[in-house]
C-alpha cells in the first residue's frame, strides 16, 4: 500500500512538473506572440504617420500644380483676347487697305502722276502694318496653343 502511495505520489509529482512546463511554455508563446502583436502595432502606427505625411506633401503639390494651371489659363485666355483683338484690327486695316486701293484706281485715271505716288506710298504703309499686325498675331496664336497644350498636359496629371 506504501508502494503504491509513493508511485501514486511520483505520477502526481511527475504530471505536476509536465504541467508545470506545460504551463511555462504557453506562457513563453503568450509573451512571445504579446510582443510580436506590439511590435506590429507598432509598424502599423509608423507607417500611418508615414502615409499622413505623403497625403500632406502630396496635396501641397497638387496645390502648386493647380495655381501654376490657373495662371496659364488666365494667360492663354489673356492672349486669347489679344488674337482677337489683332484679328478685329487686322480686319480693320484690310477693309482700309481695300478702300485705300479702290480710291488709288480711282484717282488714277484722274489725278497726276504725283498724287498717285501719295496714294501707292500709304497703301505701302498700310500693307507694312498688316503685316506686323499678322506676325504679332500669328505670336499670340502659338502662344494660346502652347499654354492650351500646357493645360491638357496638366489636366491630365
Amino acid at each position: 500500500m506504501e508502494s503504491m502511495m509513493r508511485n501514486r505520489e511520483l505520477t502526481e509529482t511527475r504530471m505536476m512538473q509536465a504541467l508545470r512546463e506545460e504551463l511555462a511554455s504557453a506562457e513563453r508563446r503568450a509573451e512571445e506572440e504579446r510582443a510580436a502583436h506590439n511590435a506590429t502595432k507598432m509598424a502599423a502606427m509608423e507607417r500611418e504617420v508615414e502615409l499622413e505625411h505623403r497625403a500632406v506633401e502630396s496635396s501641397i503639390a497638387l496645390a502648386r500644380i493647380q495655381r501654376v494651371a490657373d495662371e496659364r489659363t488666365a494667360k492663354a485666355t489673356e492672349l486669347e483676347q489679344k488674337v482677337a483683338l489683332l484679328e478685329v484690327e487686322c480686319a480693320t486695316l484690310n477693309q482700309e487697305l481695300q478702300d485705300m486701293e479702290a480710291r488709288v484706281r480711282r484717282e488714277q485715271k484722274k489725278s497726276p502722276e504725283e498724287a498717285n505716288q501719295v496714294k501707292q506710298a500709304e497703301m505701302q504703309k498700310m500693307r507694312v502694318e498688316m503685316a506686323a499686325m499678322k506676325r504679332d498675331a500669328e505670336h499670340y496664336s502659338r502662344q494660346v496653343i502652347i499654354m492650351c497644350s500646357f493645360n491638357i498636359l496638366l489636366n491630365k496629371i
